[in-house]
């Protein structure tokens, strides 16, 4: 049971048919951690989680959370900033991981497909919301985190009929007034 978002709804949430593993190595050092199973809101399940982590012996870490038909349903109350929060529906399944490379480094990276996402899109001028579909969505590439800036790599958005692809770094701590330069690529 998970009280939510501070002022949204009551979100009841359950991890079922649970696999897990947590592996130490005396010798070689690290360690290593599996876990898996079916979210379930409300008894009803709402697609499957599986994630893996390690801790190697020089102390890198690295952590994969992989998902299969996940209803973003589900996930629309921590992910919306807007009060109301608008509709969302559809499915995520991918990949995401994280590796240290060095203290304060991290390289993220992403594959992941949205399906079927319906949502709405609030009007500037103050007009009623315009609604939001799309069949499919891909997101991949990486994210390089260092103390100094994102780095982003081979990151790809695409739609089926667009494609839009960007390099580039912004500099730390992320802001409005952030320096950032962006290498923009849309194909059709």
């Amino acid at each position: 049971d998970d009280a939510g978002p501070p002022g949204r709804r009551r979100v009841h949430l359950a991890l079922g048919a649970v696999e897990a593993r947590l592996r130490r190595h005396r010798i070689l050092g690290g360690a290593e951690l599996f876990l898996s199973g079916r979210l379930f809101e409300s008894g009803v399940e709402r697609g499957s989680l599986e994630l893996l982590g390690s801790r190697k012996r020089g102390g890198n870490i690295e952590i994969a959370l992989a998902t299969t038909a996940l209803d973003l349903g589900t996930l629309a109350p921590y992910l919306q900033l807007q009060d109301p929060p608008l509709p969302l529906s559809g499915t995520l399944s991918g990949y995401i991981g994280s590796k240290s490379k060095a203290p304060g480094e991290t390289e993220i990276e992403v594959d992941l497909v949205v399906a079927g996402l319906h949502s709405v899109i609030p009007a500037l001028d103050g007009a009623a919301p315009r609604p939001f579909e799309v069949g499919r969505i891909d997101l991949a590439g990486f994210v390089d985190v260092t103390p100094e800036q994102l780095r982003l790599r081979e990151l790809r958005f695409e739609n089926g009929r667009l494609r839009l692809e960007t390099t580039g770094k912004i500099a730390r701590p992320v802001t409005r007034a952030s320096t950032a330069e962006l290498s923009l690529a849309l194909r059709d």
